[in-house]
């Protein structure tokens, strides 16, 4: 999920990226409540989540391939 949401924005111009990444981890966050997930796990993986986002939107931006590393 994360190379598959990483490789969409990383197709946004760099100015409309946060606003990407802010609507993907609210969206993360509302899917986590709905399955009653609470606490320091739930919080950890909405976090893990968007740091592999992000990691992968750079990977892509330096490698100019979003086939990199797998995604």
């Amino acid at each position: 999920m994360a190379q598959r949401v990483g490789a969409k924005i990383a197709e946004l111009p760099p100015e409309k990226r946060q606003v990407a990444l802010a609507i993907v981890e609210k969206s993360l966050r509302e899917t986590v409540k709905k399955t009653n997930l609470t606490g320091p796990q739930a919080d950890g993986f909405v976090e893990l989540q968007m740091k592999a986002i992000r990691h992968f939107i750079t990977e892509i931006d330096v490698s100019g391939n979003p086939r990199s590393g797998g995604a």
